[in-house]
């Protein structure tokens, strides 16, 4: 059998014998020191190509055979050799291999056959769509034509700066004065609009022309010869971005390819059941459960796909010059919008805090496919349990009672007096408290103002306390603010502290607040986006809740 050493195999002594990587891979073939001056006394014969014989002859001692074999074995079985008797085609004649020699190296260091895959881009037949003129195109064609692909009928792209076809696949190249994407035409319009939003809120991250089309005209075209040789393709679009040039792989991008919206099932009526007209999938499939308090980073992560860059629907903010005392606080800007913030008593609180917020804001937004009536308002859970809940208390409530004031005397735990003071003492806030209650449920609404009228929060709370509590923290994160990020964190609305309940907590919630609408006529409805044409099936639910 002859063999020969791969073009891009490496070796080295170490202490454990030879050190061999080759094709992103590497391993130790275990052995005396003396077996790197044996591999390495051999190196002209293996670039050649040479059987055993061949390599025991060039040794001068036949005792090296059984060691030659062994080394031959374990180089060959970890690919670091071509079998040569393999070879289903010859090698091209000397003229076609100094021209292509680069090409061929490539082959001949990852193909197990490397001149049938020669001769496979050699008969190839691509389709070019593009301007001749356009460096994407132009880059591409170059880049076809010294890897062997002569046949290249050309024509004018639709919707692309160029298109590359052969018979079972497509390659696209979108680009833009900002980036370029490489993608296999199936896009939707809807991922190169949420690229450009994300530049909108990033426009540091924009790569350069015409370098960044250049680029995707060479990566288009590599994408191109990998398929042309059967391989898989890339798993998804591929984006280029930035004034380095960054190219960041994106995820594949789901089979439908328009918002869904859905009708929530299951809601709660006056006796805690679902609701008979309800339609859909029901709500008690993802119903929240268990004593302990959700842990908001732990929330945070199954939430990561809504944040993730390029695809995501929420743009994460610049906080580090934000301040993190006493309260933290964080900003988001949904797609297309103007930045948000959140706050919380820890960072991953206030992180989730601006999230759900940047979701109510998309759901207020956007259209819903079904039935929904104009007074319908914005709500975002990390549960369709908390999103409801929310979504409630968002309505308007006609049974509030009257305000009532509340005195540094009435605070009932060391958290309402920690805030009430950092206010009073640190940020110098002269500061009214007044707690409303909602008729037939323990839920109460605090309100939180200063005498300047610059400082107003609010918050529910499923009893007095959990709602002093909220307000008076809202309102801290406020004071610690400046004023741009004061406005948005009071445009917000109250809190509704649901992501703080227990899973037991926020179902007996809902329950009440569905029994307390139901004896004034009313019935929760709702209808939530299911499904996001770049991110597939979303992980939290936002959507809009009325009273019916």
């Amino acid at each position: 059998m002859r063999v020969r050493l791969r073009p891009d195999t490496h070796y080295a002594p170490v202490p454990q014998g030879l050190y061999v990587a080759q094709g992103g891979r590497d391993f130790v073939l275990a052995g005396p020191p003396a077996l790197h001056e044996l591999v390495d006394g051999l190196l002209g014969p293996l670039t050649a190509g040479a059987d055993l014989d061949e390599l025991t002859a060039a040794t001068g001692d036949p005792a090296a055979r059984p060691v030659l074999a062994h080394v031959l074995g374990q180089l060959l079985q970890q690919g670091a050799l071509l079998d040569l008797d393999a070879l289903t085609v010859p090698a091209p004649d000397p003229r076609t291999a100094a021209e292509y020699a680069d090409v061929l190296a490539h082959l001949e260091s990852r193909s197990a056959d490397p001149y049938r895959d020669f001769a496979a881009l050699r008969a190839a037949t691509v389709t070019v769509l593009g301007a001749g003129t356009d460096p994407a195109t132009r880059t591409a064609v170059r880049t076809l034509r010294g890897a062997g692909v002569d046949d290249l009928p050309g024509g004018e792209a639709e919707r692309t700066a160029l298109t590359l076809r052969s018979a079972g696949w497509t390659v696209t190249v979108h680009t833009d004065d900002r980036y370029a994407l490489i993608g296999d035409g199936t896009e939707p319009a809807a991922l190169t609009g949420r690229i450009a939003a994300w530049l909108d809120a990033r426009p540091h991250e924009a790569a350069p022309t015409p370098l960044s089309a250049t680029l995707a005209g060479s990566l288009a075209a590599h994408t191109a010869l990998d398929r042309l040789l059967g391989g898989p393709g890339r798993p998804g679009p591929l984006l280029i971005h930035g004034q380095q040039l960054t190219t960041r792989q994106l995820p594949a991008l789901p089979a439908r390819t328009a918002p869904e919206w859905s009708a929530l099932a299951g809601l709660p009526g006056a006796d805690g059941a679902p609701a008979a007209d309800a339609a859909s999938s029901p709500l008690g499939a993802a119903a929240d459960a268990g004593a302990v308090p959700p842990d908001a980073a732990a929330v945070l992560g199954t939430l990561t796909p809504l944040t993730a860059p390029w695809t995501g629907l929420v743009v994460p903010g610049d906080d580090g010059p934000l301040p993190q005392l006493p309260v933290s606080l964080a900003t988001v800007r949904p797609i297309g919008g103007d930045l948000l913030a959140g706050w919380g008593r820890t960072r991953a609180a206030a992180v989730l805090d601006a999230v759900l917020q940047a979701l109510r804001v998309l759901a207020g937004r956007d259209r819903p496919s079904g039935p929904c009536p104009a007074g319908a308002v914005p709500a975002a859970g990390s549960t369709p349990t908390r999103f409801l809940l929310d979504g409630a208390l968002r309505l308007p409530q006609a049974a509030l009672t009257a305000p009532s004031p509340v005195a540094w005397e009435d605070l009932d735990s060391a958290r309402q007096r920690s805030m009430w003071s950092v206010l009073d003492e640190w940020f110098h806030r002269d500061t009214t408290l007044t707690v409303r209650r909602l008729d037939g449920t323990g839920w109460c609404l605090a309100e939180v103002a200063d005498t300047t009228g610059e400082l107003r929060a609010a918050a529910w709370g499923a009893d007095r306390s959990a709602a002093l509590e909220a307000a008076l923290t809202a309102a801290a994160a406020q004071a610690q603010a400046d004023p741009g990020i004061r406005a948005r964190l009071a445009a917000a609305g109250p809190a509704t502290s649901v992501e703080h309940l227990t899973g037991d907590q926020a179902g007996a919630a809902l329950t009440s607040l569905a029994r307390h609408l139901a004896d004034r006529g009313g019935t929760l409805r709702a209808v939530v986006r299911t499904h996001d044409p770049v991110l597939g099936p979303l992980p939290a639910t936002a959507g809009r809740v009325w009273c019916a």
